[in-house]
């Protein structure tokens, strides 16, 4: 605790120190120029109070979860594994999770009509594992194999997740210890990423860790975690069923459960030991094809629900959480981008780069603490520390440029397939 409130108050003074005109000669406060450096100081200091926010909140957080009790609530769960041409992991899935630590589970896996030898590799597997099930439907989306296993389970409780992904063994035990209070009904994982050895896994490891599970944990704080992962979903049955389970119409069936929930008074929570690692795409095609899916999916969840910004004082929890979600997915990155532009312009227009470099350094300490924080929480190697120095202006400038793109798609109705990652069976870095 102490030390988050340290590494907030570092950033505060880091990135403000440099915000009095008098030590910047050449910084223009009149005319057009001093229009976009008011703009661009005004966008510092919001990013800076967002941070500072999003730190606090996380360190009460973790204050909170390490005082929870150690495990000792273990209801049966039924673990839901929907696969489509899933047939180069399946068996890898299955085996690990038959080998979890927890005391009654079991294991559905849902074959989604697929075209390889998924089903048949999924029966084979099951035989050695008397807790698996192996079901088959005709071929209809993800939504409807997770509700067809979720209507199958035995269980009052069910984790969902997707069928390349690794479960930590001791994750159900960290989940469940939530789900002792009566409002929480659902718990999203950490999802961390399992083939980390190219240039573009190093940058998608640093954004789960920082960009996804970070501000979770904030959110948690708050029990408005707003999108249970795909990979590492807890729920209680019941509140699945009270909503009507998953719905097809979006791309992202876990950004719309999360939020139907939400809007049903339903408590969400955060749990770093819930951990999955899962398959990420190993090359910029493949990375802009699956985010193009889930900026849409957000759009759309999101586009389902905008009505409860106007409802406050009737529903305040749900606007709140639609406005966050609605400045998160299209204010911020059409923000991003329009600053960066007009960064650009001024460097070039004035021929200051000085100020730039400011700029630079001050954007550059907000992205380190909360690296540093989080890789210290996590426990993860510090070389990541490398690439968050390049990650503002390369790698998140790049995902704001796929979510301007996906954003104007989606609102000019243009129709995009599922979708999905060609996987490799990788089992680690």
């Amino acid at each position: 605790m102490i030390v988050r409130m340290f590494i907030a108050l570092f950033l505060l003074f880091g990135t403000s120190i440099f915000f009095d005109p008098a030590k910047i000669p050449r910084l223009s406060t009149t005319g057009f120029l001093g229009f976009i450096n008011f703009g661009i100081i005004f966008y510092i200091l919001i990013l800076a109070l967002r941070h500072f926010v999003m730190l606090f909140f996380s360190a009460l957080e973790t204050a909170r979860r390490e005082g929870l009790p150690q495990p000792n609530f273990f209801p049966p769960i039924s673990i839901i594994v929907p696969a489509y041409n899933e047939g180069v992991v399946i068996q890898r899935t299955i085996e690990q999770l038959a080998h979890i630590k927890y005391p009654v589970f079991e294991i559905i896996v849902v074959d989604d009509g697929s075209k390889d030898n998924t089903y048949d590799l999924a029966v084979e597997t099951a035989k050695s594992h008397s807790q698996t099930r192996v079901l088959t439907k005709p071929n209809s989306g993800k939504a409807n194999s997770l509700n067809f296993g979720i209507k199958e389970a035995r269980y009052d409780y069910v984790f969902c997740m997707d069928a390349d992904s690794i479960v930590h063994v001791n994750a159900l035990s960290m989940g469940a210890r939530h789900l002792v209070d009566p409002y929480v009904v659902a718990v999203a994982g950490s999802v961390l990423v399992l083939n980390t050895n190219s240039i573009v896994g190093k940058f998608q490891t640093l954004e789960y860790l920082t960009g996804l599970n970070f501000y979770k944990a904030a959110q948690s704080f708050f029990g408005l975690v707003m999108i249970i992962p795909g990979p590492s979903g807890l729920f209680r049955k019941s509140a699945l069923n009270a909503i009507g389970g998953y719905e097809t119409d979006t791309f992202a069936e876990d950004c719309d459960v999360t939020l139907r929930l939400l809007m049903n008074n339903g408590r969400v929570v955060f749990e770093p030991d819930m951990e999955v690692r899962t398959e990420v795409p190993a090359d910029f095609l493949q990375l802009i094809k699956q985010r193009y899916r889930w900026n849409r999916g957000i759009l759309q969840a999101t586009r389902k629900h905008i009505g409860k910004i106007f409802t406050f004082y009737q529903d305040p929890a749900s606007a709140v959480v639609v406005s966050y979600m609605f400045v998160e997915s299209v204010m911020l990155p059409i923000t991003n981008i329009f600053i960066g532009v007009l960064s650009l312009f001024y460097v070039f227009y004035a021929m200051d780069f000085t100020v730039a470099s400011l700029w630079l350094v001050q954007l550059t300490l907000m992205d380190l603490a909360v690296v540093v924080m989080t890789l210290w929480d996590q426990r993860w190697s510090l070389n990541l520390l490398f690439y968050a120095f390049f990650n503002r202006f390369t790698y998140a400038f790049f995902q704001d440029i796929v979510k301007v793109f996906s954003m104007l798609e989606e609102f000019a109705g243009i129709r995009m397939n599922w979708g999905k990652l060609d996987r490799t069976g990788v089992s680690g870095s």
